[in-house]
């Protein structure tokens, strides 16, 4: 996953949806508010490149057919 990182890439493998809120807080510093608690328990397979923040955001609202939306510094999840 490191060599991934590098190369502005995620990849997930089964990932539940706790472990990817808990990587964009690490990473980015972010809160994540989720709006549905039947998002939690989502899980994400696949790639998603990282080269900007709003890319990813599309990225991973796509991946789990949510709306991301950014207020200051927290993200809220919730279903469209």
């Amino acid at each position: 996953k490191l060599s991934a990182w590098t190369q502005r890439r995620l990849i997930f493998d089964d990932t539940p949806m706790s472990e990817i809120i808990q990587m964009l807080h690490d990473n980015y510093g972010w809160k994540v508010e989720v709006k549905d608690t039947l998002i939690l328990s989502e899980r994400l397979t696949g790639e998603i490149q990282t080269s900007d923040e709003l890319t990813l955001l599309k990225a991973l609202a796509k991946a789990l057919e949510v709306k991301i939306t950014k207020e200051n510094n927290t993200l809220v999840v919730e279903k469209p």
